[in-house]
């Protein structure tokens, strides 16, 4: 057994995972399962941001409340849609950085809600 919050190691080696938040376990699972129910995070960069923001939101995309407009997606079908969905309002896309996930991140993820 390691505790550790060195995340990225353990993804490495881990068989199975134990997430806790505040004492209770918000997870036990297989490092295999943790990660396969991951989902594409999307960061854009476009014309207008903002509008482009209230376009996803209103396309029931769950957009991040970050300063950098942030999208989960399920499957890359629905980076695709949300694209369109962006052009389609003849808003620039000017950069689009797609992280798939790790584990840090479905960490991150769990323990936020």
């Amino acid at each position: 057994m390691i505790s550790s919050h060195i995340l990225a190691e353990l993804q490495k080696f881990a068989d199975d995972v134990v997430i806790v938040k505040h004492g209770r376990v918000v997870k036990n699972s297989t490092m295999a399962e943790l990660l396969a129910q991951d989902q594409l995070l999307i960061t854009l960069k476009t014309g207008d941001d903002k509008q482009a923001r209230q376009v996803l939101a209103a396309a029931d995309y769950k957009v991040l409340a970050t300063p950098e407009l942030k999208i989960v997606c399920q499957t890359e079908a629905d980076v695709e849609t949300a694209l369109v969905l962006v052009q389609e309002r003849g808003i620039l896309i000017k950069n689009l950085f797609r992280n798939s996930g790790d584990l840090e991140k479905t960490v991150l993820d769990l323990i936020e809600r």
